[in-house]
């Protein structure tokens, strides 16, 4: 089996509703739909949801400008069946190019799947789950007063959930804390509620932040200070009774390692396109599973192939188990909470085998590969118009 072809198309998945962040109306998820052809007619796709330079380091250009360069030297011509070396090549020219290695992967494990046919998981070693905990994400962008977001945590309550988390740090902690206690005050101590400063609080914020959050029974606090202040984790949680938890701050497997070894956090934060992929994700799960730490999964809020793709990790690892997930970007991009009484069918994935979700809780992903088919229709309808495709043969 050989690669033959390799297409990178930028594309912008629309948002149910778009949002406005920092003053900017923010449409959609803007990402990169990645295809490797083969020579027996088996396509492998990828897609991870939206980039960030602020989150990922890469942005649509990057991404692109990788594959243009990795594609002609590792993967044309590379039997995809040994993907393993293939991804430790790409791992050597990537750095921090994660995001761009992500899409390569969930392309090749897609392709490899169909290949034998049988789904991800049972490349990754079979299922561990029959269903799954999900908590919902009260983002940027959807409320704008305390009574907006407390109405959407009604909602999330309704749907089945029992855990939310609400983006905190845009703007003053006085507003952060007001939305704390309008959640508390509608919905009661029934929804486990954690908040994600994202790292816009400083050191002092912080902390005036979470000593006054403490008596409105806080799950966790993903990643209050910037990034590169792992000490400041280590400090904020020997001076509050709530749990912190590290996402920007835990990229590399020597992240975890390091965070570990400094007892600066409770929990870590993964999400695939962050960490390079399935593979370079199982490394960095195994540190945090030795270390006993639990670990949660978001999502980069994209089309069902993210979703399925993640969910295929999480499905094979047992320690996934160990606390809810967030891996709900096709339910954000599609406005919904479930997808069993409503069915996703305007997505990528064309007649989507990706998990069903109901009550707050997914269910397996169903077929080879990724389960899920291009919708080739609503790709030509996402791609950029100032953005052109990378083809290489």
């Amino acid at each position: 089996m050989e690669i033959t072809k390799v297409e990178a198309i930028p594309i912008t998945i629309p948002w149910d509703s778009s949002r406005v962040q920092d003053g900017e109306t923010v449409p959609g998820s803007e990402g990169v739909l990645i295809k490797l052809h083969t020579d027996e007619g088996v396509t492998g796709i990828g897609e991870i949801g939206h980039t960030d330079l602020a989150y990922t380091s890469d942005s649509q250009e990057s991404i692109l400008g990788f594959i243009k360069q990795v594609g002609p030297e590792i993967l044309v011509g590379a039997d995809p069946t040994n993907y393993g070396r293939i991804l430790s090549e790409l791992d050597e020219w990537s750095k921090y190019s994660d995001y761009a290695m992500a899409v390569i992967d969930c392309a090749l494990y897609d392709l490899i799947g169909k290949k034998l046919d049988i789904p991800v998981y049972e490349l990754l070693g079979g299922l561990a789950h029959e269903t799954l905990e999900l908590g919902w994400v009260i983002g940027y962008g959807t409320f704008d007063t305390p009574e907006e977001a407390a109405h959407i945590a009604k909602e999330v309550k309704d749907a089945g959930y029992k855990s939310a988390k609400l983006k905190v740090g845009r703007g003053s902690v006085e507003e952060d804390l007001a939305c704390v206690e309008a959640i508390r005050d509608t919905v009661g101590y029934d929804l486990r509620l954690g908040v994600d400063a994202n790292g816009t609080w400083d050191y002092f914020d912080a902390l005036r932040a979470l000593r006054q959050m403490e008596e409105y029974d806080i799950l966790l606090c993903e990643q209050p200070v910037p990034w590169d202040e792992p000490d400041n984790l280590r400090r904020l949680r020997q001076q509050v009774d709530i749990p912190i938890c590290a996402d920007e701050s835990a990229t590399q497997p020597g992240d975890v390692l390091s965070l570990i070894e400094d007892d600066a956090v409770d929990s870590l934060f993964i999400k695939l396109a962050k960490v390079g992929g399935i593979r370079k994700g199982q490394k960095w799960l195994s540190i945090a599973e030795a270390a006993g730490l639990p670990v949660m999964m978001g999502s980069m809020v994209g089309s069902g192939f993210e979703t399925a793709w993640q969910a295929h990790f999480l499905f094979a690892h047992e320690w996934m188990g160990h606390m809810e997930q967030e891996n709900v970007g096709n339910l954000i991009v599609n406005g919904q909470f479930e997808s069993v009484e409503n069915p996703i069918t305007d997505d990528l994935g064309q007649n989507p085998g990706f998990p069903k979700v109901e009550n707050g809780y997914m269910h397996p992903p169903e077929g080879p590969g990724l389960g899920v088919e291009l919708n080739e229709d609503l790709l030509a309808e996402y791609a950029c118009e100032d953005l052109d495709p990378v083809i290489i043969k």
